[in-house]
């Protein structure tokens, strides 16, 4: 009886374990997403300026259109989703602001196009 009450006890405490690294990589996940979000904000904070509430508002989207590329289905939903919400944020920019990031191929091509994987 001692000996099927440590296996048990055994099973649960590797289970429990395994299951804590699952969430600290997923907690790892979103936290490198976030910073990479945020290096690209002030990438184009660089080129333009534009206000803190602005940025905070591409901050959300970008995590958002991020999430939701991720979790969409076929390729034609993917690219759909991108566009509407890239369309979102460009529409937040002059047509100063947008032609000035559309002069730098690099950072336009990496936030504003949509790339098939």
């Amino acid at each position: 009886m001692k000996k099927i009450i440590a296996i048990v006890a055994l099973i649960m405490a590797f289970g429990m374990n395994a299951s804590a690294q699952e969430k600290t990589k997923q907690v790892q996940q979103e936290v490198s997403q976030k910073e990479k979000t945020y290096n690209d904000i002030q990438e184009i904070s660089k080129l333009i300026k534009i206000p803190q509430s602005l940025q905070d508002d591409f901050m959300t989207l970008l995590l958002m259109r991020t999430d939701a590329v991720a979790n969409a289905k076929s390729q034609e939903d993917k690219k759909n989703i991108f566009n509407k919400l890239t369309l979102k944020m460009t529409s937040a920019l002059t047509d100063e602001q947008l032609t000035t990031l559309q002069a730098n191929k690099e950072i336009y091509s990496k936030l504003f196009l949509f790339e098939s994987k």
